[in-house]
């Protein structure tokens, strides 16, 4: 399922913050290349914009985030290791408004 994903525009973390790094590394692990020219924004609230203004990005939010962005996604959670809990981040998913 994340192959179906790798051409997707994406908004992602900075690559500072830990979702960034979950985000490199899931498809790394998975053989697939890293998305190129994401759109990065450390902000919920420009995420959550984004993903209502524009039918085709994907990104990866707090699990709790993804519940309330269902009434709007085509698809939602791409449940993949959520062991960025580890690096003292939420459980995620990705999001396709």
């Amino acid at each position: 399922m994340l192959a179906d994903l790798a051409t997707s525009g994406w908004i992602v973390d900075p690559g500072i913050m830990p979702l960034r790094g979950l985000f490199e590394r899931e498809f790394k692990e998975a053989g697939l290349a890293v998305p190129p020219h994401p759109i990065e924004t450390a902000s919920t609230i420009t995420t959550v914009l984004m993903l209502q203004r524009d039918p085709t990005p994907v990104s990866l939010v707090p699990r709790d985030m993804a519940a309330r962005l269902r009434a709007f996604a085509r698809r939602a959670a791409v449940d993949r290791r959520t062991d960025v809990a580890r690096a003292g981040g939420p459980p995620c998913v990705a999001v396709v408004a």
